[in-house]
């Protein structure tokens, strides 16, 4: 069901601001609070206080034996919320519409990103601390610049050429680039180097030069040898 799915289990028998991010503030509390999962109740989760963040909802189970029963929601999955006040005896409810289609999204995030490691950004090289929100932890906090999902690594395109037996290939240095790192780019105003995948400067947004690759191709020589003709004996008239 949608609890399975959107929410992930939290300690409950620590306090919640124990369980909050950094930059993560508590706004609002209310105890005495039963949880739906879709059109049924869920039975585990009938009396408990619920939490509201500016990043998340806590639903912390009132049985502090049962520490597995607590869970947390990230509030980017909501998309709508209904308010019901109740009639006679029945109670109020507040409805939370999810967004279905982020079930994909959600297992990605389980599996790749997380806010409880450190990384290093790739522009700055800024090695960003763990225990920020989902949202926080998806940039760099130096630069600003988003953070890949997936890690970079380095691709290499190898071609092969084959060369005419005559020639021989001992002759022709080669050089391994795999191993070479991008390097930085100065800017022509303010001299700060920039990584060579900024096009404008960190520092002062003045536009950089183009980088161009220094590999060349050794063509010279290579299979273009011709031996002369013979030449013809001459006959007397």
């Amino acid at each position: 069901m949608a609890l399975a799915r959107f929410t992930k289990p939290v300690d409950g028998t620590i306090p919640i601001q124990a369980l909050l991010y950094p930059d993560e503030e508590l706004i609002s509390s209310q105890d005495g609070v039963g949880i739906y999962d879709g059109l049924q109740k869920s039975p585990e989760h009938q009396n408990g206080t619920v939490h509201i963040t500016n990043h998340r909802l806590f639903y912390i189970d009132a049985s502090k034996k049962t520490s597995s029963r607590s869970f947390a929601m990230d509030l980017e999955h909501v998309s709508q919320t209904d308010y019901y006040a109740g009639l006679f005896t029945s109670s109020s409810k507040v409805t939370l519409h999810l967004h279905v289609e982020n079930t994909e999204v959600i297992a990605a995030e389980r599996a790749g990103i997380s806010g409880f490691e450190s990384w290093e950004c790739e522009v700055c090289a800024y090695r960003n601390p763990p225990g920020l929100s989902p949202s926080a932890a998806k940039i760099c906090g130096l630069c600003g610049v988003p953070r890949n999902s997936t890690a970079a690594g380095s691709s290499s395109v190898i071609i092969s050429t084959s060369l005419p037996s005559s020639v021989s290939t001992s002759a022709i240095p080669l050089t391994d680039t795999s191993d070479r790192k991008p390097s930085s780019v100065p800017c022509p105003a303010c001299t700060f180097l920039n990584h060579s995948s900024m096009k404008t400067c960190e520092i002062c947004d003045t536009p950089l030069p183009r980088t161009t690759s220094s590999t060349s191709a050794v063509a010279a020589g290579i299979g273009t040898t011709k031996s002369a003709p013979a030449t013809r004996p001459q006959h007397p008239d």
